[in-house]
């Protein structure tokens, strides 16, 4: 069977003849197809298929982690970033992590060390604010059922900034956050249903 490709007839699995650019390319196209794939043009007056460059990823077992976020291979330079951040908006994990201790105490001791604005959300507990030797303990939020916490952190975040651009107390930063965690969390999505300065409006935080 012979289909047409340009202006010239091709036999279906079969290599053109002749000397031109088409020579030896076959015409792998499948004939019950309405549309036909007709292969770039490169590759069709190439003849072959070229192969991809092999990929050298940075991870590897034998070898020790990095922080890493940079796809180029350069080392991150969060750590460095981190360290000279005023403001710090972490969950009690991270901030385990962080600090590198192993519970909520070291957290704490490590935040009063480091002496800036640090944000810790406790889920269920509610927040804890620590500036140097002040700490404020906000509790969560009321809701009537938890549905779905995907963007709660975002949200807690987004609340306490809002506060602390708009000259609020830590104490109210920290309760804007909770307020703005709570809405997202008691539905699906990760987007407020219910406006927040209308939530913050009613709890009499704007």
């Amino acid at each position: 069977m012979a289909t047409r490709q340009g202006s010239k007839n091709v036999k279906k699995g079969k290599a053109k003849n002749g000397n031109g650019p088409l020579a030896g390319v076959k015409d792998y196209r499948y004939e019950a197809t309405k549309r036909k794939n007709i292969p770039p043009a490169k590759i069709a007056a190439e003849g072959v298929v070229p192969l991809m460059p092999k990929v050298e990823y940075s991870y590897s077992p034998r070898r020790p982690p990095k922080l890493q976020f940079d796809p180029t291979g350069g080392l991150d330079q969060l750590p460095e970033l981190l360290a000279t951040a005023r403001q710090r908006a972490l969950n009690e994990d991270e901030a385990k992590a962080l600090f590198e201790v192993e519970d909520f105490e070291g957290v704490l001791a490590g935040a009063k060390k480091w002496g800036g604005i640090a944000a810790l959300t406790r889920s269920a507990k509610g927040c804890v604010i620590v500036e140097e030797s002040t700490m404020h303990e906000i509790p969560a939020a009321p809701v009537s059922r938890v549905i779905d916490t995907t963007g709660a952190g975002d949200q807690f975040a987004a609340g306490f900034l809002y506060g602390m651009t708009h000259g609020k107390g830590l104490a109210d930063c920290g309760r804007l956050g909770a307020l703005a965690a709570a809405e997202v969390i008691s539905h699906y999505g990760a987007r407020p249903e219910t406006p927040l300065k209308e939530l913050a409006a009613k709890a009499g935080l704007v």
